[in-house]
């Protein structure tokens, strides 16, 4: 029985080995060449126009959760609840070390 088995085995691996070894060639798309650049494209500045910015609106949360402001100089403080003591202490040690990084 066992031999019967092992060998209906060893012929499926040795047939699926075969058969992935005829597959189609994998094919690598062509790379196009472009002509190296003689001389960096011209800017033209005219004038004392100074360049257009995009002046942004006021920001609008449309987070269903909601938003958070943050000031400038307001600090960002990061935690976390692991457990760092106890059988399961180094999957709360180190995810404490990812943070701290």
């Amino acid at each position: 029985m066992f031999k019967r088995t092992n060998a209906l085995l060893a012929l499926l691996v040795l047939a699926s080995l075969v058969l992935a070894a005829c597959g189609a060639p994998v094919t690598e798309a062509p790379v196009p060449t472009e002509a190296p650049m003689t001389e960096p494209p011209a800017t033209e500045v005219t004038g004392t126009e100074a360049p257009a910015t995009e002046v942004a609106g006021p920001f609008e949360c449309t987070d269903e959760l909601g938003c958070v402001d943050v000031a400038p100089d307001e600090p960002i403080h990061i935690a976390y609840a692991m457990v760092i003591s106890g059988p399961d202490e180094t999957l709360g040690i180190d995810s404490r070390t990812g943070v701290e990084v």
